[in-house]
């Protein structure tokens, strides 16, 4: 009995791990954190954790080849990549910039944060408009294309803030007739709608800047997070005026995967909700942060890492 009860603590320490980092924030979860992810490293020296990884890794390719269509590199040609290999540099906001922050849920809880730094660090004016449960799937529901140009009018911004996609991973009506999700049909229609979307925006603003999704704790939702990213990308290469910002390294632990808590001034703080979709207070702080980091004047970084930061899977990689 000792001897199986060690076999599933081994199996199941890199699991019981990553159970422990979406706990809600206490001292126990902090405590039991920190034990699985010192021994958690100590078994994976060792090669121990080798038969859960592989385990993991069986599964998810299951899965990938059955549920996600999306996914599945013949449905797509190779004109989806030149974009994803090209460096432009971002293009820094302007002292005492007026700007307007978009977007669904996200938006809602990042755009506040946003606002007060731009009001008080670049000496400019910030408003936000964000719509809960939103995107450019469901015009019928909310139209973001009305509201955008209804609510920058030409002139009335410098620099336009977008976190959109979080719902967009669903039908798509044309002309009244669902268009499922997955198809190459529903990637065309799609990117249409992101085409039109970032023409308004750049016609009514000098500079757009497109907030990436953030990496998803569900594996159903992170691929489909991971595929709206890789489409505006695409698009935001066709636009001069947009910038695309990727919000993963902001928000990934150290093997670069979906964390619920990052450390902090030698403390484990919780930055995604437990819906492992959404930030907490503090979440939406560093995302905020960073992204004021990234569009300063004085800031280096790209707007489009490389591809392999983005995490995609290796049979993603064209020929």
């Amino acid at each position: 009995m000792l001897v199986g009860y060690l076999l599933v603590a081994v199996l199941g320490m890199q699991s019981i791990h990553q159970w422990a980092k979406n706990l809600p924030a206490s001292k126990t979860s902090e405590n039991l954190i920190a034990m699985t992810g010192h021994e958690a490293k100590k078994l994976d020296r060792y090669g121990l954790l080798a038969p859960e990884k592989k385990l993991e890794a069986w599964f998810s390719e299951k899965y990938n080849r059955s549920k996600d269509p999306l996914f599945d590199p013949r449905l797509f040609s190779i004109e989806l990549w030149p974009s994803l290999a090209s460096q432009r540099k971002v293009v820094p906001i302007s002292p005492e910039t007026r700007a307007l922050l978009i977007g669904d849920s996200l938006m809602a809880t990042v755009g506040p944060t946003l606002r007060s730094s731009i009001i008080s660090e670049f000496k400019g004016q910030a408003n936000i408009v964000a719509k809960v449960g939103t995107g450019l799937a469901r015009p019928d529901f909310f139209d973001w294309q009305k509201t955008l140009r209804e609510t920058a009018p030409r002139g009335r911004y410098d620099s336009i803030f977008i976190m959109l996609g979080t719902n967009d991973g669903q039908s798509i009506l044309d002309r009244g007739t669902p268009v499922p999700y997955g198809t190459r049909r529903w990637v065309n229609l799609y990117r249409e709608r992101l085409n039109q979307f970032m023409a308004t925006a750049c016609s009514q603003a000098k500079q757009a800047y497109w907030l990436g999704l953030p990496p998803m704790r569900e594996n159903k939702l992170h691929r489909k997070a991971e595929m709206i990213n890789i489409l505006v990308r695409n698009v935001v290469a066709k636009h001069d005026c947009m910038q695309f910002i990727s919000l993963k390294p902001a928000l990934v632990d150290e093997e670069g995967t979906f964390t619920a808590y990052l450390r902090q001034n030698s403390q484990d703080v919780k930055v995604r909700s437990n819906d492992g979709i959404h930030f907490t207070q503090k979440g939406s702080q560093m995302v905020a942060n960073y992204v004021l980091k990234v569009v300063r004047p004085t800031s280096r970084l790209g707007a489009k890492p490389d591809i392999a930061q983005v995490g995609i899977p290796n049979y993603w990689r064209p020929n």
